[in-house]
């Protein structure tokens, strides 16, 4: 294991391993002569504008990616934001995704506010992983999406029969959306043959503000075995619009042996207009 450093007065060509040699980007410290698995990257404080795809190999433990916020680490105190905004706060961005983890597992980030800024209606999220990442974790992070669209802020896809092990805990997610069926978190549930699996995906004390839907979960696929094991506690969601809260994209939910996908225990949901979503009386703990 080793550790590496990020500030905004590195340089992409130092070997990242000091504060005084720190790298600049998250490109460089994600890309293949990077990190590797098991490393530590601390993050110093300022605006990072870039888009990323995470190109390490694959780690196999956990790896992990963290915001100094106090300069404990990097010396550089502050808030730790990556944006895809990468000229200024208000010109366009020029791509729909923030960060790429296609693929990548065992990822911890901490202390990181990610703003995304996409104009397009896409069900890829800011923070999108297109094939199975596992043991993916989010603690203490913000999520903002300043656009009403379609486009959720956080996205995966899970693979069929497979255990993702992802963790979404303390974080904030300020999202406005413009349509009922994509939510700021939106996890598709890959379908197969086989028997049904559970996903083992943990959503705990969270706060949703915004427009509605917060969490959708869909079926991916149409065959007969599902995915299920999506658990949500101790989340606050507060918004407006049709379906605000957790909802269902899709004609099948659950199958023989998850009656419902999704499990919410001790949760406080409150929409000023609409409804709750789709949630049924069996999906509530």
């Amino acid at each position: 294991m080793a550790t590496y450093y990020i500030r905004k007065r590195g340089n992409d060509s130092n070997n990242g391993t000091s504060p005084n040699s720190a790298w600049l980007t998250l490109t460089k410290a994600l890309g293949s002569s990077g990190i590797s698995s098991g490393d530590i990257l601390y993050i110093g404080a300022g605006i990072y504008r870039e888009t990323v795809t995470i190109n390490i190999i694959s780690a196999t433990s956990e790896t992990k990616i963290i915001g100094d916020t106090d300069g404990r680490y990097t010396e550089d105190t502050g808030e730790i934001i990556i944006t895809s905004y990468l000229i200024n706060d208000e010109s366009a961005p020029i791509t729909t995704n923030l960060f790429l983890l296609n693929g990548k597992d065992f990822l911890t980030f901490e202390n990181i506010i990610f703003i995304s800024g996409i104009q397009s209606s896409s069900s890829t999220g800011a923070i999108h992983a297109a094939t199975t990442s596992t043991d993916i974790i989010f603690k203490k992070c913000i999520f903002v999406n300043s656009f009403a669209q379609s486009t959720p802020l956080l996205s995966c896809i899970i693979g069929f029969g497979i255990s993702a092990n992802w963790i979404i805990d303390s974080c904030i997610f300020y999202s406005l959306q413009n349509a009922s069926t994509r939510g700021a978190i939106d996890i598709d549930l890959t379908t197969g043959a086989g028997s049904d699996y559970d996903s083992n995906i943990k959503i705990h004390n969270c706060l949703f503000l915004g427009s509605a839907p917060f969490i959708c979960i869909d079926d991916n696929g149409t065959s007969a075995q599902e995915g299920g094991g999506v658990i949500i506690t101790n989340c606050t969601f507060i918004g407006s619009g049709v379906g605000a809260g957790i909802t269902h994209d899709g004609t099948r939910i659950g199958g023989s042996t998850f009656a419902y996908p999704t499990k919410i225990f001790n949760c406080f949901i409150y929409a000023n207009s609409g409804s709750n979503g789709s949630i049924k009386s069996g999906e509530l703990g």
